[in-house]
């Protein structure tokens, strides 16, 4: 149930902190005075668009906090543990929507996203307002509802789960079919990459060992040219020509005589290398016929790995896979055709099911919807739901429709075209009081939903509000005063200005306030005179 809500910058609210009490909480105030603030606050909690609309006039922003206990709601706390959000029977929700646009959400001082607030809040609190009304007017909201009533939710979510899980086994046949379809040239595709693979027989770390000997034997083939080289500039120096010029240089100067020397040492020492280099040429294995085998060799090896990746093997296994998995595609077919056949099977049993606890269940919510309405002072009223076959779908076979008669010689008018505002507004009361003990929301929050009745009838809403704030927690925003003298906490909403600026604002009434403002709802003149002048309720 919600505990507290504290409301701060909130359009004309400066600041607001309200507590509440289980059953009947009952909001009035004059037209105006901002009793909407607080659905639209509680929209906030609930995850609803964050408009800086909200936001009070001269203020950064507004920020709405809710508590909430959440003790006896089991399924919330799987929600929260699932998001690992920190939690135990306290739930504290808080919205802050800023003018720069950086809203931000906490839930128990945790920064939470958008979609689980919401999908928390759907735990928490239900308004029923006129867009419930049109919601009401949906065929999926009345088959709901109908299942709501005949506690067949459990075996419908076992339909859902076992009409997708054959929409899986489906797609499933298909994707084999086309690859049935496509399987003989798919499989001589890979057949082709596996025997490439096979012949290339490329052995471990092979690529690798030849690399380092193809190394190997390109610098051999460096080294014999370029020794070649030397040795044959060696063996073009004119040795005979320097040294009889030296010695007609010696016969003009002895003193040259080192010089002599040198050349002589230097000719006899090119002469040893150029011998020890062609010795040297002679003991290296140059073998040019491997050094191309092994050129070849690599090539082949990179034509292939380009192909299909270093991992030949890897890719090899993987063929291998695909090429079994082939062979088992047929034995894949006829497993998914009896799965399929099975499902078909249950599909159509739980199907059958479903279909005849609803009409079940519709004759014993058509009469006592019947009842309920002819208490909402329509005497002649004369509710049915008609149960159709439609095409199988996930929600199952049945085209449910909800059909009023409202007055007698009148035709039955199905909710979903033909019934008027008040007429929808009394359906959906009938129906909230009726399935009070069935949904689990905690709390419920009507929006005027007595708005299109009139008195006599309020009264027969004030009893079944006071009745449902027994077994649920109720908030109800109204103007008849039959239905506020039911509340078991009363708040009244009013505006006053306070130095120049207008400001609502949200008090609890005593027992002696709320006589006056039940005056005030009724029309005493002299009351509301002087109720007006007062500065507080």
């Amino acid at each position: 149930m919600l505990k507290t809500l504290h409301l701060k910058n909130v359009i004309l609210i400066e600041q607001a902190e309200i507590e509440f009490s289980e059953g009947l909480n009952i909001l009035t105030g004059e037209t105006g005075a901002g009793k909407t603030l607080i659905l639209q606050a509680l929209d906030l909690i609930l995850g609803g668009k964050a408009d800086q609309g909200l936001i009070r006039a001269g203020a950064e922003k507004a920020s709405v906090e809710a508590a909430f206990c959440i003790e006896e709601c089991r399924e919330l706390h799987s929600v929260l543990d699932d998001a690992g959000i920190e939690h135990d029977d306290e739930l504290i929700i808080r919205r802050e929507v800023r003018l720069d646009k950086r809203g931000r959400t906490f839930i128990n001082s945790q920064m939470a996203p958008i979609h689980l607030l919401q999908k928390v809040g759907a735990h928490l609190i239900e308004i029923v307002d006129q867009q419930a009304g049109v919601s009401l007017r949906s065929e999926e909201m009345q088959r709901n509802l109908l299942d709501i009533y005949g506690d067949l939710l459990h075996k419908r979510r076992h339909f859902e789960e076992t009409y997708k899980k054959r929409g899986l086994a489906q797609k499933e046949l298909l994707e084999i079919e086309f690859k049935l379809k496509n399987r003989e040239r798919e499989a001589d595709l890979k057949r082709y990459q596996l025997e490439e693979i096979k012949e290339l027989n490329l052995q471990e770390n092979e690529e690798a060992t030849l690399f380092s000997e193809f190394q190997k034997l390109s610098n051999v083939s460096v080294l014999s040219e370029k020794l070649q080289e030397m040795t044959q500039l060696i063996d073009q120096i004119p040795y005979a020509t320097m040294h009889r010029n030296l010695e007609e240089l010696l016969t003009i100067d002895s003193g040259l005589k080192s010089i002599q020397e040198m050349v002589q040492s230097g000719s006899i020492q090119l002469q040893e290398a150029s011998l020890e280099a062609e010795r040297y040429l002679d003991t290296v294995d140059q073998n040019p016929t491997r050094y191309r085998e092994i050129d070849e060799r690599l090539a082949a090896i990179h034509q292939v790995t380009k192909k299909y990746g270093a991992e030949l093997q890897v890719y090899k296994e993987g063929l291998l896979r695909d090429l079994k998995s082939f062979e088992k595609l047929d034995d894949k077919k006829t497993a998914l055709e009896k799965l399929l056949k099975d499902l078909d099977a249950e599909i159509l049993q739980l199907s059958d099911e479903l279909s005849s606890l609803r009409k079940k269940h519709a004759m014993t919510l058509s009469m006592h919807m019947t009842k309920e309405l002819r208490f909402l002072n329509m005497p002649d009223a004369e509710f049915s739901i008609r149960i159709e076959p439609k095409e199988l779908s996930l929600s199952g076979a049945d085209l449910v429709a909800f059909y009023l008669m409202a007055n007698k010689g009148e035709s039955p008018a199905s909710l979903k075209e033909k019934t008027s505002g008040g007429e929808t507004a009394r359906v959906l009361f009938a129906l909230k009081v009726i399935l009070a003990e069935k949904e689990k929301i905690p709390t419920l929050i009507f929006d005027e939903i007595d708005a299109n009745i009139g008195g006599r009838t309020a009264s027969v809403v004030a009893e079944k509000l006071e009745k449902l704030g027994e077994k649920r927690q109720i908030f109800c925003i109204t103007h008849f005063p039959q239905v506020a003298c039911k509340a078991t906490q009363h708040l009244r909403i009013y505006k006053q200005e306070i130095e120049g600026r207008t400001q609502t604002f949200i008090s609890i009434l005593s027992p002696e306030k709320r006589k006056q403002e039940l005056l005030r709802m009724l029309g005493g003149e002299e009351i509301i005179s002087n109720y007006s002048t007062e500065s507080k309720p």
